[in-house]
């Protein structure tokens, strides 16, 4: 599923930038794969992330890569996405891990949340608003967001 949809964004990046121009065009890339989640883990999130990483990095792109990162990481990596992203002609972010929905904002966890309360789960999430602002501080160039994330609402009691 993976290989087809990097396949996919292939095609769009070489589609909205022409081969001439996408030589001088700067590329930059993201990429967390979230996957030893204490209780939940997963099983492709690594694979994912280590593939795309792998693929962009011979397309041309300045790729960061991150796996399992922590509630303590999570400032350092919006830093980092702005740093990377905000000026680059082209940028993507990529994300494959643990998400979910609570109180109408959508969350992408961290691999530390206590995913057993409703208050862990949120004060540890990371809200997906603030992550796009992230990559759209600066309004130049493509910016692409690729979210390989489950979605589940917790239901008020904090339960999944």
């Amino acid at each position: 599923m993976i290989r087809s949809n990097i396949l996919s964004l292939t095609l769009l990046v070489m589609s909205v930038f022409p081969a001439t121009q996408a030589a001088a065009q700067t590329k930059a890339a993201v990429v967390i794969g979230n996957a030893n989640y204490e209780g939940a883990p997963l099983d492709n999130p690594h694979n994912d992330a280590g593939l795309l990483a792998a693929t962009l990095t011979e397309l041309g792109f300045d790729v960061t890569l991150y796996y399992d990162v922590t509630t303590e990481q999570v400032p350092l990596l919006k830093e980092k996405i702005v740093a990377t992203l905000a000026e680059a002609d082209i940028g993507i972010l990529y994300y494959a891990g643990h998400g979910l929905q609570y109180k109408d904002e959508n969350l992408l966890l961290p691999v530390d949340t206590d995913l057993t309360s409703a208050v862990g789960i949120s004060d540890a999430g990371i809200t997906l608003s603030d992550m796009l602002s992230s990559v759209t501080i600066n309004e130049n160039g493509v910016k692409i967001v690729i979210l390989d994330a489950c979605r589940n609402p917790l239901v008020p009691d904090g339960s999944p």
